[in-house]
């Protein structure tokens, strides 16, 4: 019976292996691994360094594994280094790689025996030298970790790097143990956060300019440009819905703002007087009248919907339905001709508040040309009165009058206006 596995020493060295890997991920404080452990920091520190120190015994041979041996302390380190779940490789003063944990084989997709030889900055860079930013030479200049954000270029991530030179006696045959945690979704995320922070800031703006309703339509395309600038996208654009003489909805461009280089659509025909249902947007119709939203890829989209976009030479798309009082009017889209973009979930939602701001703008402005309207219908009627017209309050004071003309005064209505009829007139005899 093999009692080996279930030895004292065998159950301290995977202790080991895992809160060692844990320390060299750098996720998290030594003072909670060690507490998680049941170990001091001390302890663990101690650890640390044996692993350090065995992994340059075993870089030093230019090998990822340990020499061969029955102890099990021997082999600890190997068990450490795949045991991270980060790329993890261990590099020379020259950059090159002396050894690569299974994690890293599979993120560069590349068979772990094939990496060692290989130049870091190569394989992850695409690049002849090491970038100026990488800690790997600080950490062999200064004996000490180093820490940093870096791109792969090759692998379109973001890293925090994590450079550890491993214990040695002099500065010969050097080694660094260079781990790389993924830290692409939260740089997304705060880049989405950064941009989300603009959008709304440059909302407050929009808000402000869209309450002039003497300048609404300049205001929108305003709006559309800022909008669009910030989020990097192509064209950014709004549609009206309607319908023609026999009750079919159609949706007509009314704005839109195009980038640099992009060619504009708001003189396309096309876009004029488009039918939902006959042009193949019935899904859309249904999915914007609910208040959802249309987004991604176009070649994730149906068919019909790709052909019509694909023609404007549309990669990716997100569209956004306004309601106005609750009633569906339109929508505001975005359109990227150059990448297959995700949307986030914070643009997204922050250009949902973009659509309710504008719904609030455009049923002020359709108040606001209301309002106008009937002015302009009682301004027409009044002048079409001989009579003269005053409005006085309960004291009889004059608020406001309307004539022909001035000529039709006895005395001006400077002279009466705020005054009340006994103030004008002399009293009875």
């Amino acid at each position: 019976m093999n009692t080996r596995k279930n030895s004292p020493s065998h159950c301290q060295n995977r202790q080991k292996t895992r809160a060692v890997a844990e320390l060299l991920k750098g996720t998290v404080s030594a003072e909670v691994i060690a507490r998680n452990f049941n170990i001091s920091t001390g302890q663990l520190l101690e650890w640390k360094e044996e692993f350090l120190t065995q992994a340059f015994s075993a870089a030093r041979q230019d090998s990822p594994t340990c020499p061969q041996s029955n102890s099990e302390d021997t082999c600890t380190w190997e068990q450490v280094f795949q045991a991270i779940g980060h790329p993890t490789i261990v590099l020379d003063h020259s950059c090159r790689i002396t050894a690569a944990n299974k994690a890293a084989a599979s993120i560069l997709g590349i068979p772990h025996h094939e990496i060692p030889g290989k130049f870091c900055y190569h394989l992850f860079h695409d690049a002849f030298i090491p970038p100026a930013e990488c800690p790997l030479q600080k950490a062999f200049s200064t004996g000490r970790q180093q820490d940093g954000v870096m791109k792969a270029e090759t692998l379109g991530k973001y890293f925090l790097v994590s450079c550890t030179p491993l214990q040695q006696k002099d500065s010969s045959g050097a080694r660094v143990v260079h781990i790389a945690t993924d830290i692409t979704d939260r740089i997304d995320a705060e880049k989405a956060l950064k941009k989300s922070e603009a959008i709304l800031h440059t909302l407050t703006d929009i808000t402000g300019r869209l309450q002039n309703t003497n300048r609404f339509e300049e205001s929108i395309t305003t709006a559309l440009s800022k909008i669009g600038s910030l989020l990097g996208v192509s064209r950014s654009y709004i549609f009206e819905n309607h319908h023609d003489a026999n009750d079919v909805l159609l949706t007509s461009q009314r704005y839109e703002w195009a980038a640099e280089g992009i060619k504009p659509q708001i003189d396309n025909p096309d876009l004029n007087d488009y039918p939902y249902i006959e042009g193949g947007l019935e899904r859309w119709m249904t999915l914007l009248e609910q208040k959802e939203i249309i987004a991604g890829p176009v070649k994730a989209l149906p068919p019909d919907e790709q052909k019509i976009l694909e023609s404007q030479l549309i990669q990716s798309i997100l569209v956004i339905p306004i309601h106005v009082e609750d009633i569906w009017w339109g929508f505001i889209g975005f359109d990227d001709c150059h990448t297959e973009r995700s949307w986030s979930v914070i643009e997204i939602e922050t250009l949902r508040s973009v659509a309710g701001t504008l719904g609030a703008a455009i049923l002020l402005q359709r108040s606001m040309q209301t309002l106008r309207e009937s002015e302009a219908r009682n301004r027409a009627m009044l002048n079409a009165i001989p009579d003269m017209l005053f409005v006085l309050d309960r004291e009889s004071r004059f608020l406001d009058y309307h004539a022909s003309g001035q000529n039709d005064f006895y005395i001006s209505p400077d002279s009466f206006m705020g005054k009340t009829i006994s103030d004008i007139f002399p009293a009875p005899i």
